[in-house]
């Protein structure tokens, strides 16, 4: 999505699910040869009542030959990114579960769960530059493992 707007409802991108891509026998050095994006989002509006959201959806076995991002998103207005599951996923480079990239006013990331997901580079659950309120509660992370780095939360203010 880019550039939503509207002060009675919200942009939702709630309740989805994607599940074996490229295709369900896909291995790491056949998968995606590009970046995968798997919610790209730019310039989207909520407010304090109606927030801008990516919520309760499942990432599961996907893969990809070079760097996979789960959520990309930039730039969006009191944002609410819960309730996701990110699971089975290989990449052969970095992986990012939940990037957010200067979210304004606010973001809340609660309960999100990663779980089997392995990178030959870097992998990252949560990656947060910016923004302002940052609220992340009872989130997990289980049996995530890279050749380099695991980060499980890394927030730049």
């Amino acid at each position: 999505s880019y550039w939503t707007y509207s002060t009675s409802r919200s942009t939702k991108f709630d309740g989805n699910t994607v599940k074996d891509l490229p295709s369900v026998n896909a291995t790491i050095s056949t998968g995606f040869t590009s970046t995968f994006y798997g919610v790209f989002a730019y310039y989207n509006y909520g407010n304090s009542t109606y927030n801008f959201s990516v919520s309760s959806n499942t990432f599961d076995n996907i893969k990809m030959t070079s760097t996979g991002y789960i959520t990309y998103c930039w730039y969006n207005y009191n944002a609410n990114c819960s309730g996701n599951t990110i699971k089975n996923n290989l990449a052969n480079s970095t992986f990012y579960g939940l990037y957010w990239y200067y979210p304004y006013n606010e973001i809340i990331a609660n309960n999100n769960t990663m779980t089997n997901n392995f990178t030959k580079g870097t992998t990252y659950f949560t990656y947060l530059f910016y923004g302002g309120r940052h609220e992340m509660v009872g989130n997990k992370i289980d049996n995530v493992s890279a050749k380099f780095i695991v980060g499980g939360l890394l927030i730049y203010t």
